[in-house]
């Protein structure tokens, strides 16, 4: 009998939990945006929402820099067999 134990991200219930969860944080994290003075460096940095926006955009372009770099350093599986 082969018993695998099942983990928490299996159950499809638990992943939309998850997400639900990080979407709430998130937002609740750019609400609070409204309530503090910033000290900004330059101006731009005083939008509502600066950050985040600015930080799902490097996310993404590091995502896409990864994606390149994998398709340019990516080796054939038995390389070092040959």
């Amino acid at each position: 009998m082969n018993k695998e134990k099942k983990h928490w991200f299996n159950n499809k219930t638990n992943i939309k939990k998850l997400i639900i969860g990080i979407l709430t944080s998130c937002s609740l994290l750019l609400l609070l945006d409204l309530f503090y003075e910033k000290h900004p460096l330059v101006p731009i940095e005083n939008w509502f929402g600066f950050y985040c926006f600015f930080s799902f955009i490097i996310g993404c372009v590091i995502v896409f820099c990864g994606n390149l770099m994998r398709r340019l350093l990516m080796r054939k599986e038995d390389f070092y067999d040959e």
